[in-house]
Order: structure tokens, then sequence, then C-alpha cells
């Protein structure tokens, strides 16, 4: 590996390539066995290292609550064995708010999101593009899913699992307006897919943060369909 192999890596990592960057990059990802090993490596201490901050951060809240509450030489009250054990019930109170606070999702959309699980193409027909896509949206590498999908729907646009998919992964990647607009149009001209168009239209406001405007689109998802329905009244339920 090359100093600028490992630049690519960073920077594709990083969602700093272009689209056609990130063609290239996937196209060697399967053409070089020892560049993709490297990759998944890299990957993988990336995601390492985002815990470790986190949990870096948990602990220093931890050790601050700790010398606050559980001083070396407690005050005169705190020879009052009630009133230690009280004190001591609140700060465990306390640090199990702070560490619920830190570790809980960043968004509403983070904490409710939810893609249904459905085969994107029927076994008979399919294709190594269409199982290489499904593969890349199952793994939830939504980079290379948009990439297969997109050049899946250049040969059969009318497949609208494929299009929810696609949808799915731009709303991952943050490309709400593109998003909404496949589900919009999924919704006016698919009847069958009508409560799974509703439901990604309503995971688009909630990415966007716009909480009442999700439960309108959440309150039209039909009974029959239990597990949409299901998620949809927890969210409804949000104040």
């Amino acid at each position: 590996m090359t100093d600028e192999d490992y630049n690519l890596m960073e920077r594709y990592l990083g969602g700093l390539l272009t689209s056609e960057e990130v063609g290239t990059f996937q196209q060697r990802l399967k053409s070089d066995e020892a560049f993709a090993e490297e990759y998944q490596f890299r990957k993988s201490m990336t995601i390492f290292q985002e815990k470790e901050k986190r949990k870096e951060k948990l602990d220093g809240i931890f050790a601050e609550l700790d010398k606050e509450f559980f001083p070396p030489e407690p005050v005169p009250i705190y020879r009052n064995q009630f009133v230690r054990k009280l004190l001591a019930m609140a700060a465990t109170v306390a640090l199990l708010v702070f560490a619920w606070f830190l570790f809980q999702k960043e968004s509403l959309y983070e904490q409710h999101v939810y893609h249904p699980d459905f085969s994107l193409v029927e076994r008979s027909a399919g294709t190594d593009l269409a199982s290489e896509a499904e593969r890349a949206y199952i793994a939830k590498d939504y980079r290379e899913a948009e990439h297969k999908l997109r050049a899946y729907l250049e040969k059969d646009a009318g497949n609208t699992k494929v299009q929810l998919a696609l949808g799915a992964s731009l709303l991952e990647l943050d490309k709400t307006g593109e998003a909404r607009s496949i589900f919009t149009n999924i919704l006016k001209k698919s009847p069958g897919f009508k409560d799974y168009a509703i439901w990604y239209l309503a995971l688009t406001a909630l990415k966007e943060g716009k909480l009442e405007q999700a439960k309108e689109h959440l309150a039209k998802i039909s009974p029959s369909e239990k597990k949409l329905y299901e998620k949809a009244q927890e969210i409804i339920r949000k104040e």
C-alpha cells in the first residue's frame, strides 16, 4: 500500500470523494484483494476509534460526578448514614440519566428508523447486479448500495422495491431532497406500496427534525401493515 492508497481510503470513509471517484474506488475493492482487505481493516479501526472517544467522554463525566457526590473528605452531613444512602441513590440516578442522555440516539430519526425487510428482486430473475445491490443494502453500505441500485434501475426503472431501497439509501446518506422525490413518486404511482412510501416520507421528515410533519404522514398508515403501523404509533405518541 502507498500513502496515496491510505489517503484515498480515508477520503472515502469521510465521504469526500466525488461520485466518479467513488465508482473507481469501489471497482478497485473488487479487483484488488490486498487493497480491499486493508480498507476493511481501516474501516473497522475507524468505527472502533469513534466508540472509544464516546467511552472516554462518558468516563470523564462519571469521574466528575464521582468527585462531586463522593469526595475523599465528606462534609459533616455525610456522617449521617441515612443521608449518605439517600445521596448515594441520587448520585446513581444522576449517573444513569447522564449516561442515557449521552448515549441516546442523536435524533428522533435514529431512534425510530426502520427499513422493512424485503427482497429487492425475485430470486428467479436475480442478476449479478441485483444481487450485489441487495448485498450492499443489507450490509448497510449505503454508498455502494446507491451506486448499484441506480445502475439496476437503468435496466428496470419500474421496480418499486429497488426504488424504495434507493430512496432509503439516499436518506441514510442525508440526501433527503432526492429521497423525498422518490417516495412521493411511489406514493402517486404505486398504490400497492402506499404505506411504505408514507413511512419513508415520515422518516424523511424526522431526518429533517420535523416531528409534527412526520406524524401527519404516519397517521395515514393502514393497520393492515402491522409492523409499520405499530412503529408509526410509537412516533405519534411522542410529545
